[in-house]
């Protein structure tokens, strides 16, 4: 059984800023969330025929590297809506998958005890991607 411990709190910096990456517990709970969340893909039918015939390990790899971006940039400074168009493009996405992938993105997030206040800004800045997920146009980038 998966060892459960709640996200740790860092010591403050001098000028009092924590990243939302490491308020949960840094690279330690990304690589724990992402392994949760192919555990629960790969246990549901839903979704598991999404994995038939990917290189895991490096799905993995790519999920988290993607998780710590967008935990680091809870602000969105960095665009990842051409990113995630690009890596779901080859997939028969469909509203009932991106729906299933949040679901279980959101249990893995309780399990490893994410407060709420800690996953609820992961998860608004994630769920406006669904159309990007599901193949839809790039967005423009708006001038700097």
């Amino acid at each position: 059984m998966r060892e459960r411990k709640r996200a740790k709190t860092p010591p403050k910096r001098k000028n009092n800023t924590i990243t939302m990456y490491e308020l949960i517990g840094g690279e330690e709970t990304i690589n724990k969330a992402v392994d949760i969340l192919y555990e629960k893909v790969s246990a549901d039918d839903r979704v598991s025929g999404l994995l038939v015939n990917i290189d895991m390990e490096v799905k993995t790899r790519m999920q988290r590297i993607f998780w710590t971006k967008v935990f680091q940039d809870l602000d969105g400074t960095i665009d990842v809506s051409e990113e995630l168009r690009k890596a779901h493009a080859h997939l028969p996405l469909t509203d009932m998958h991106f729906d299933v992938i949040i679901e279980h993105l959101t249990a893995a997030f309780k399990e490893l005890y994410i407060p709420i206040e800690l996953s609820a800004p992961i998860m608004g800045r994630i769920i406006p991607l669904r159309s990007f997920v599901l193949g839809g146009e790039s967005k423009e980038k708006l001038p700097s």
